[in-house]
């Protein structure tokens, strides 16, 4: 019981389509009751158009969200290296 869960993503054509499976023994409520080997098999479409991080996020929303991470010398140093 004390094994992690097993997770794999595709993605077959990015942002259009692609699969996640998910799989793991899992207990009911009941803490007497036997391990069940749950499974998921997802697959996925979308029909929205692709997302370009670079020119359709709002510079004002990127801006306050950087300006809200804990930056510090020591990150800095470490992107350097």
């Amino acid at each position: 019981m004390g094994e992690e869960a097993s997770l794999s993503r595709v993605p077959v054509n990015i942002m259009a389509w692609g699969q996640t499976c998910w799989s793991k023994d899992l207990l009911h409520d009941n803490p007497n009751d036997v391990p069940k080997d749950v499974k998921i098999d997802l697959h996925w479409v979308s029909d929205l158009p692709l997302f370009d991080y670079d020119t359709d996020m709002d510079v004002m929303t990127t801006s306050k969200a950087f300006a809200r991470e804990p930056w510090s010398r020591q990150y800095f140093q470490q992107l350097r290296e």
